[in-house]
Order: structure tokens, then C-alpha cells, then sequence
């Protein structure tokens, strides 16, 4: 509990520092507009891809994910504004309009790396490779995340009316804006996670064949589906390529259903570079 005030204080601090009067209205400052070490130039003003991933990252370690995208869509203006009008990737951002960041006694470099945690931070809202497994979200407005390149291939998340999750080509999940998935891991034994918020989810077994479907009503639901889509169900509101509901409340072999558990499954710990693990980190 203590925690999660902490996440809300720290997100409370972000959004008031938006509301500052700044045309650029940008979060994650080192130091807040209204602090009197506040200086716009350098450590003690400029916005620092740093300290915001790692701010942003904190809040979504509490699961704070729609509360901090408003932060995460501010940075990524930021950053793309900056791209497109002079090609740079800064070594840190102005946080108020009118400043020139080109000489190199403004104390800025202009080909940064780390200046691009501020885009990594928006193709986390789309697809995070967590220890636990992958989490997808559709972040609310269309967007796309095209070739990422995994150990097992080629990852796509495209942001339409839907959200979709394809390898090379195959859709892995396909499900409705409301839908949020963590812990997805695939393997050639099985696929799992955890769905939650409201709407339909197809899941599509390993190795390929029918989704299987699953009516998602709010409360957290844990998912295995195996080849050929065996799954064993103890819920109701899931379904196998669009057939009936299988409404069981036993374990009932190969049907339409989908697995809830009471645990977490694995919290792997290795590199996202497959389908199997989720980061390191």
C-alpha cells in the first residue's frame, strides 16, 4: 500500500509539473518548474531520457500503465518534434520553447543514444518484455511496432480497432482495445498468460490452427492453451473458433476453454530475445 501511494505521489509530481506555463508542457524534469534550483539549461532543467524511462518505468512496475501514458505520449512529441524538424537524437531536451540546443556550448549533444529511451518508452505501451512474460495493451490511438527482431523471429503489434500480435506473418493474439495481456509466453508445449480489462481475446495455439476465444468481464483471467488448441477450462465464457460457450466447472479435457489458475507461472529472468522469456531486468 505504502508503495502504490508512492507510484501516485510521484505521478501527482509529473502532472503538476505539466501544468506549469510552458508552451512545451513536457513531463519528467530533474527538477520541478516551481523548485528554486529550477534552471532551464543543463542537469538542473532540461528533460533527460534517463531519469523520465526510469520514472515512467517505476510507475509501470505498479501497474500504473494508464495513468503514466499521458507522460509517455508528452516524451515521445518531444522526441519526435526534434527528430523530424533536425534529425537528433539529444543528449537532453529543452523544457521551455525558444531555446536553442545546436551550439555545442548550449551543452547538448546531438547524436545521443540514450535520447532514444524516449521512443522505447512508447513502443513499451504497445509490447514489454517483462520477467514474468510479454505484456500487450493497445495504447489507445493507432500505432504500430513492426519487425522487431526476436530469436524466433519477426515481432509485429499494430494498434487499430484492435490490437494484433503476429511472428513472421502468424497472429499470436488478436483482441478487442479493452483487453490488456501479461505473462504471454509461448513455447512448442503451450502458450499462457494472464488477460485482463473487458472484451473478447483470441489466442492462437503453438505451432498454429483455430484460436481459441476467450470472454474477458473484468477480473484477471489465466490462460494455457496447447497444440492443436487443447486447452483444459474451469470458467465460462470461452469459446473455440467462435463455437458455444463450454460453461464448465471441471477440468474437462480437450475443449474450447481456456485454464484459470491461482499462480503465476514462471517469472523467468531471460533476455527478450524470443517468445518464451521476458527481460532480464
Amino acid at each position: 500500500m505504502h508503495a502504490q501511494k508512492s507510484a501516485h505521489g510521484v505521478l501527482r509530481a509529473l502532472a503538476r509539473d505539466r501544468r506549469q506555463r510552458s508552451p512545451r508542457r513536457c513531463p519528467a524534469r530533474p527538477v520541478a518548474r516551481n523548485d528554486p534550483g529550477f534552471e532551464a539549461t543543463h542537469w538542473r532543467g532540461r528533460i533527460w531520457a534517463p531519469m523520465a524511462y526510469l520514472a515512467v518505468q517505476g510507475l509501470r512496475r505498479y501497474e500504473l500503465t494508464g495513468l503514466s501514458r499521458p507522460v509517455v505520449r508528452a516524451l515521445l512529441r518531444l522526441f519526435l518534434d526534434e527528430w523530424r524538424e533536425h534529425g537528433h537524437v539529444r543528449e537532453n531536451y529543452p523544457a521551455t520553447d525558444g531555446e536553442n540546443l545546436t551550439a555545442l556550448q548550449k551543452r547538448s549533444d546531438g547524436l545521443m543514444a540514450w535520447g532514444g529511451l524516449l521512443a522505447n518508452l512508447a513502443f513499451g505501451e504497445l509490447a514489454d518484455a517483462r520477467p514474468d512474460g510479454w505484456r500487450f495493451a493497445h495504447p489507445g490511438e493507432p500505432a504500430d511496432l513492426c519487425g522487431l527482431p526476436l530469436g524466433d523471429g519477426r515481432l509485429d503489434v499494430r494498434a487499430t480497432d484492435r490490437l494484433t500480435v503476429s511472428l513472421d506473418g502468424r497472429v499470436l493474439l488478436d483482441m478487442a482495445p479493452g483487453v490488456t495481456v501479461r505473462g504471454y509466453r509461448l513455447t512448442a508445449d503451450g502458450v499462457t498468460g494472464t488477460a485482463e480489462g473487458t472484451g473478447d481475446l483470441l489466442v492462437t495455439p503453438p505451432g498454429g490452427g483455430l484460436p481459441v476465444t476467450l470472454d474477458v468481464r473484468g477480473v484477471p483471467r489465466r490462460f494455457a492453451v496447447g497444440p492443436g488448441g487443447r486447452t483444459a477450462g474451469n470458467g465460462a465464457g470461452e469459446k473455440k473458433n467462435g463455437g458455444t460457450d463450454t460453461g464448465g466447472t471441471g477440468d474437462t479435457g480437450d475443449t474450447g476453454g481456456t485454464r484459470d489458475t491461482d499462480g503465476t507461472g514462471d517469472s523467468g529472468t531471460g533476455s527478450s530475445g524470443d517468445m518464451r522469456e521476458g527481460t532480464g531486468t
